[in-house]
C-alpha cells in the first residue's frame, strides 16, 4: 500500500516537472526600422569588407609617411671560423740575411666581433616622397567614401526589405478582412434565404466569393513569410529565428525641389567623391613620374664597434656621408611612366564628367518616381473614400432588397482594390524617397566605357607609390657600397 502511494506521488511529481519546467518556445522578436538598420550595419559583409579597406588604406598611408623619417638599422656579426691568406716571403727580401730563409706569413685584418649602426635620412628626392604621401592620403579618403557608400547601399536594402515586409503584412490584413466580411455576408445571405427573401443563387454566389478569397489569404501569408526571410537574410539573422516588423507607413513630405536634389547629389555623392579623389591622385601620379628626372640626395651615417675578444675593449669608428645619385639614362622609363600617368588622369577626368551626367539623370528619374507616387497616394485616398461610401450604400440597399448580393460583393471588391492601391502607393512613395536619398548620397551608377579596372589601377598605384621612395631611390645603396 505504501509503495502504491509512493508511486502515485512520484508520477504526479514527474508530471508537474514536465508541465512547469518545460522550456518555453522562443519569443518572437519585434524589430523597428532603426533597429534593423543598426543590425545590418553591424553584420553586413559588404560593410565589413569596406571597413577593412579603411584599415588597409590607413596602413598604406602610414607606410608612405615613414619615408619622410630617418631609417636606423643595427647589424652584428661573429666570425665562427676563417682561413687567412698566406703571403710567401722569399729569402733576403728586405735586406741581406733577412729573412734568412724562404718563409710565409698570414695577416688578419678582420675582427671576430662587430656591431654596426647605420642611419639614412633622405634630404631631396625631387618630390617622390611628397607625392607618394599625397597619393596614400587620397587613397585613404577614397576608402572612406567607399565605406560610406556601402553603408548607404545597405540602408537602402534594409528599408526596401523592411517596408516590403510591412507591405506584405498589410496585404495579409486586407485579405483577412475581406475574408471576414465575406463570412459575415454569407451568414446574412443564408438568414435572408431561410426567410424566403432571396433565391438560393444569392447564397451560392456568397459561398463562391468566400471560397475565392481563401487562396488569396494563403498567398498573402506566404508572401509575408518570404518577405521576412529576405529581411532576416539582409540583417544577418538565422532563418529559423522568429521576427516581426514594428511600425507602419507614414506619409512624410519631401520638401526639396529637383535643383536642390541635383546640387546635393553633385556635392555629396560618395562615388563622385571617390572619382574626384582619384582624379587628384592621377595629378600627383603625373608629378611623381616627372620626379624621376630629378636627383636624389641623402645623408648617411655609420658607427662601427669591433673586437676580437668580448672581454677586451671594443674599437670604434664612424663615418658621415652625403650621397648623391642622378639618373642619366634609364631606357625612357620615366617618359613611359609619365605617358601612363597622363592617360590615367585623362580617363579619370572623362569618367568624372560621365558620372556627373549619370547622377543628374538618376536623380531626375528617382525624383519623378517620388512625384508620381505622391500623386498616386492622393488618387488612391479619394478612391478609398468613395469605395467606403459605396459599400455603405450597397449594404443598406441590400438589406432593403434593392440590389443583389453580387452588387454588394462588387462594392466590397472595389474597396479592397482601392485599399490595396493606397497601401502600394504609400510603399512606392517611401521607397522612392529612400532611393532618391541614396541617389544624392551613396549612388550606384555604373559607368560603361569608363575604362576597365581604372579604379583598381589607381588604388594599386597608390599602394605601390611609396615603394619608389625607399632606400634605393634615395641612393643609399650606392652610399653603402661607397662606405665599404
Amino acid at each position: 500500500m505504501v509503495q502504491k502511494i509512493f508511486r502515485k506521488k512520484t508520477f504526479f511529481l514527474v508530471l508537474f516537472l514536465l508541465i512547469f519546467n518545460f522550456p518555453p518556445a522562443a519569443a518572437q522578436k519585434e524589430i523597428a526600422l532603426s533597429e534593423a538598420i543598426e543590425m545590418a550595419l553591424e553584420k553586413n559583409k559588404a560593410v565589413l569588407v569596406a571597413k577593412e579597406g579603411l584599415s588597409v588604406a590607413r596602413g598604406l598611408r602610414t607606410q608612405a609617411r615613414s619615408a619622410f623619417l630617418p631609417k636606423l638599422e643595427a647589424e652584428g656579426a661573429y666570425i665562427i671560423t676563417e682561413e687567412l691568406p698566406e703571403m710567401e716571403i722569399p729569402k733576403d727580401s728586405f735586406v741581406d740575411g733577412f729573412p734568412p730563409e724562404d718563409t710565409s706569413a698570414s695577416m688578419d685584418f678582420t675582427y671576430d666581433y662587430s656591431l654596426n649602426f647605420n642611419l639614412t635620412q633622405p634630404l631631396f628626392t625631387g618630390g617622390k616622397i611628397w607625392y607618394a604621401n599625397r597619393q596614400a592620403s587620397l587613397n585613404y579618403r577614397v576608402a572612406e567614401e567607399k565605406y560610406r557608400q556601402s553603408r548607404e547601399a545597405v540602408i537602402l536594402q534594409v528599408k526596401t526589405a523592411f517596408y516590403g515586409a510591412l507591405l506584405a503584412q498589410e496585404f495579409v490584413n486586407l485579405t483577412r478582412e475581406a475574408l471576414s466580411l465575406a463570412k459575415e455576408h454569407l451568414r446574412i445571405t443564408k438568414n435572408r434565404y431561410r426567410a424566403g427573401e432571396i433565391p438560393e443563387y444569392e447564397v451560392l454566389s456568397a459561398e463562391v466569393e468566400l471560397a475565392n478569397l481563401k487562396p488569396n489569404v494563403i498567398k498573402a501569408e506566404n508572401g509575408m513569410k518570404l518577405a521576412l526571410l529576405g529581411l532576416k537574410n539582409i540583417l544577418g539573422l538565422g532563418l529559423e529565428e522568429e521576427i516581426s516588423v514594428k511600425g507602419g507607413f507614414e506619409k512624410t513630405e519631401f520638401a526639396m525641389d529637383l535643383d536642390e536634389c541635383i546640387s546635393k547629389g553633385i556635392r555629396e555623392r560618395a562615388d563622385l567623391s571617390q572619382l574626384n579623389y582619384q582624379k587628384e591622385m592621377g595629378e600627383h601620379m603625373v608629378r611623381l613620374a616627372r620626379a624621376g628626372y630629378f636627383p636624389n640626395l641623402a645623408l648617411v651615417g655609420s658607427y662601427q664597434m669591433f673586437t676580437n675578444e668580448l672581454a677586451e675593449a671594443w674599437g670604434t669608428s664612424y663615418s658621415v656621408l652625403l650621397g648623391f645619385s642622378m639618373p642619366l639614362f634609364e631606357g625612357f622609363l620615366t617618359r613611359g611612366k609619365m605617358h601612363e600617368a597622363k592617360g590615367i588622369l585623362r580617363t579619370a577626368s572623362l569618367g568624372q564628367e560621365m558620372l556627373q551626367e549619370g547622377i543628374k539623370l538618376e536623380i531626375r528619374q528617382t525624383y519623378n518616381g517620388v512625384e508620381e507616387a505622391r500623386e498616386l497616394i492622393a488618387a488612391s485616398e479619394e478612391a478609398v473614400r468613395m469605395s467606403k461610401r459605396g459599400v455603405q450604400i450597397a449594404e443598406v440597399s441590400y438589406a432593403q432588397g434593392v440590389i443583389t448580393s453580387l452588387e454588394v460583393m462588387g462594392a466590397r471588391l472595389a474597396l479592397t482594390q482601392a485599399k490595396t492601391s493606397y497601401i502600394q502607393a504609400l510603399y512606392d512613395y517611401i521607397i522612392s524617397i529612400a532611393k532618391l536619398e541614396n541617389a544624392m548620397r551613396g549612388g550606384r551608377v555604373e559607368l560603361k566605357g569608363l575604362g576597365a579596372g581604372m579604379e583598381e589601377e589607381l588604388a594599386d598605384k597608390a599602394k605601390k607609390a611609396f615603394e619608389g621612395t625607399g632606400s634605393d631611390a634615395m641612393g643609399s645603396g650606392t652610399l653603402e657600397r661607397g662606405m665599404r
